[in-house]
């Protein structure tokens, strides 16, 4: 994201490290480098055995209950799962779980290589066969309307970001590097790990942190809260569409 001018560089790395250290990506990191030692085996549908699966909630702090079926009873676990597919830190080939390309290179070192979610060659293949529902956005709108948001959303951070001595300033960048987080973690989901169902999952926790953004920015300055109005309408038809793809689908 391209900030305006005049915000002084350290202000992009405190919010790309805010964002790094958001729950989903760090948990998501923090598995791939637990299961991606040596050659971890996975079940037929490439996800952990069974017996694998308190272990790898304690490694992302979650507790597995007693009677876990599978890594899909844990919502936390599964998300942070697809997740590390998504964004390439683990590799699932041939039934067992590696590190991936990117596990040595998290966390990232720009913000710019934390919001681009490394998808897979085929996303576009596979998003193009899925079944839609006529009012779906064209995909000409995506480039154009994705810069405007960018432009918005980076104003209004760097509006709040001015405000030094506002006592919600922190709050307010916390919450808005939180939906960042987010918002990278639900494009590595459903497009990188093709996770329809944990795609839905992470864009409801994507539209509530991003209420939560808007409000703490509405305290600090009522304009910076108002840039991040479009965001949220254009993050409530993504997740309607998400929501429509995996009834559908």
């Amino acid at each position: 994201m391209n900030l305006p001018e005049g915000l002084p560089s350290s202000g992009a790395p405190d919010l790309a490290a805010l964002a790094a250290n958001s729950a989903v990506l760090q948990r998501a990191a923090s598995l791939a480098g637990w299961a991606g030692v040596g050659k971890r085996t996975l079940t037929a549908k490439g996800v952990l055995r069974k017996q694998d699966v308190p272990a790898a909630a304690a490694v992302i702090g979650v507790k597995a209950p007693q009677a876990v079926r599978g890594a899909a009873d844990l919502p936390e676990l599964h998300v942070a799962w697809c997740a590390a597919i998504g964004m390439g830190l683990l590799t699932v080939e041939g039934g067992k779980a590696s590190g991936g390309p990117e596990l040595k290179n998290w966390p990232p070192d720009d913000g710019v290589g934390l919001l681009e979610a490394r998808l897979s060659s085929s996303s576009g293949t596979w998003y193009a066969s899925l079944v839609k529902p006529a009012w779906t956005p064209p995909d000409r709108w995506l480039g154009p309307m994705r810069t405007i948001l960018c432009i918005m959303m980076g104003t209004a951070a760097w509006l709040v970001w001015r405000e030094r001595y506002h006592r919600v300033r922190n709050a307010a960048l916390l919450a808005y590097a939180t939906q960042l987080g987010l918002n990278a973690a639900w494009a590595a989901v459903f497009f990188g790990a093709k996770s329809i169902g944990a795609g839905l999952f992470v864009i409801a926790c994507l539209w509530l942190s991003l209420v939560w953004a808007l409000r703490e920015f509405a305290a600090v300055r009522s304009v910076a809260a108002w840039l991040l109005v479009p965001y949220l309408g254009w993050v409530s038809i993504a997740a309607a569409l998400n929501l429509t793809i995996w009834r559908h689908n």
